[in-house]
């Protein structure tokens, strides 16, 4: 299973939603915590991050 932690590839991820490019992040609960460390890290603040719920 691949963990989403890497800096880089979040950084252009975040570059494209400020572009008008809609991004959807899909993430295991196993492996949340390790996002958000490393969002963290980076100075961004998932709570300020519009999160949309399926269904």
């Amino acid at each position: 299973m691949d963990v989403f932690t890497d800096v880089d590839i979040f950084r252009e991820v975040v570059t494209a939603t400020l572009r008008g490019v809609v991004v959807y992040l899909l993430l295991d609960d196993s492996q949340f915590q390790s996002f958000l460390t490393m969002s963290q890290r980076v100075g961004v603040n998932i709570q300020d991050l519009k999160v949309r719920g399926g269904s």
